[in-house]
């Protein structure tokens, strides 16, 4: 938290905490979770928080990227340059006040890399069809021409 209170960006996520922590002292057991966010919604941060005290001491894991710390399978690899079809594992639309702007997709091409891209700025309809629905696991078709992954949505997606 920051040590001045107020307005924007000043310390709101402190309150949710000493709340929390007056609630788990109130009792003997119970986890208590606090996302928080700042910035202009661009910084987020999770606090867990116990009634209890840790059976073991904190330890500090180092994590690096072999296979052991992604389920045994590898992470996956990152395709700079997408082209060709793709299934969107998570999406995110960027709104005005006007609405939907701009849509951002991450997902996977058929030969498994993750792609990160973006609908083409002068593109209107398909941000609002993103916000308008769930697209995970939809099919879309993603190209790069030099300036960024670009995406667009099949036909039957807008229907």
């Amino acid at each position: 938290g920051l040590p001045f209170f107020g307005g924007p960006g000043n310390n709101y996520s402190m309150h949710a905490i000493v709340q929390l922590a007056h609630r788990l002292r109130r009792r003997s057991q119970g986890l208590g979770l606090i996302g928080a966010n700042g910035g202009f919604l661009s910084k987020h941060a999770v606090g867990l928080y116990s009634a209890s005290s840790p059976t073991t001491p904190f330890q500090r894991v180092l994590v690096d990227n072999n296979a052991a710390h992604h389920g045994g399978s590898a992470p996956p690899v990152l395709a700079m340059q997408a082209n060709g079809r793709g299934r969107v594992e998570t999406f995110a639309v960027s709104c005005s006040c006007l609405g939907p702007t701009r849509g951002f997709v991450i997902g996977r091409l058929e030969d498994n890399r993750r792609f990160v891209a973006v609908t083409d700025p002068n593109d209107k309809s398909t941000p609002a069809i993103m916000a308008s629905r769930d697209l995970i696991g939809e099919t879309l078709f993603v190209s790069n021409s030099g300036s960024g992954n670009r995406f667009s949505l099949p036909a039957s997606v807008g229907d």
